[in-house]
């Protein structure tokens, strides 16, 4: 191709250049150098759709996952990648709780006991008190009247059948000489003494 002009603006060409050197107008190729540019050109676009398929398939098989495609030139090749996937179970110690102690007994109350010599009065005051209110004639302790003496109309005394300390038994009787009627029985309490029960005489022992 020596002593070629440029098509454009008639300036003449060198061997070998791809351009005008005036204009710059792009020339044909010599024959060598377009094959291997024709060449180079096929490798590039190869390239470029392998690449483009290898970001498909990664993208539509949930990011990595599955099959992928790996091409290179004109060669391609197929690759499956698998996940194993592990389950671990772990069971959780198992603890016995502790039992609570036990609360202590409480310790159980107790009441002093009355002291009944401190009772306000006395069991005879207070046989004598409750037959008077019952509207008996009562003249006082049997073993302790004069028999011969004047002691109103249907007189009646007290004899005791039992001291018990904080209890007196008393067995009330017409006087002189009456069969007895009634027992009753006297004890100190925190308001005195006083008459807290009382029952017919039948001839047996007191009921209390």
């Amino acid at each position: 191709m020596n002593g070629a002009v440029c098509p454009a603006c008639g300036a003449p060409r060198h061997p070998g250049a791809l351009a005008c050197d005036r204009c710059g107008l792009v020339v044909d190729e010599p024959e060598g150098r377009g094959l291997l540019w024709a060449a180079i050109a096929v490798v590039v676009i190869g390239v470029v759709i392998a690449g483009g398929i290898v970001v498909w398939a990664a993208r539509s098989g949930g990011g990595g996952a599955g099959e992928v495609f790996v091409a290179s030139g004109q060669a391609s090749s197929t690759s499956t990648t698998s996940t194993t996937s592990t389950t671990t179970t772990t069971t959780e110690p198992t603890t016995t709780p502790t039992p609570a102690p036990a609360p202590p007994p409480s310790a159980p109350v107790t009441t002093a006991p009355f002291d009944w010599t401190t009772a306000v009065g006395s069991p005879y005051e207070a046989i004598a008190d409750w037959a008077t209110a019952l509207g008996l004639n009562y003249v006082g302790l049997c073993d302790q009247l004069d028999s011969m003496a004047d002691h109103g109309v249907d007189p009646w005394c007290a004899s005791v059948f039992a001291d018990r300390g904080a209890e007196v038994v008393f067995r009330l009787a017409d006087f002189p000489g009456g069969d007895f009627g009634v027992w009753v029985l006297t004890a100190a309490t925190p308001s005195g003494w006083q008459v807290v029960d009382d029952a017919e005489d039948t001839g047996g022992g007191p009921p209390f």
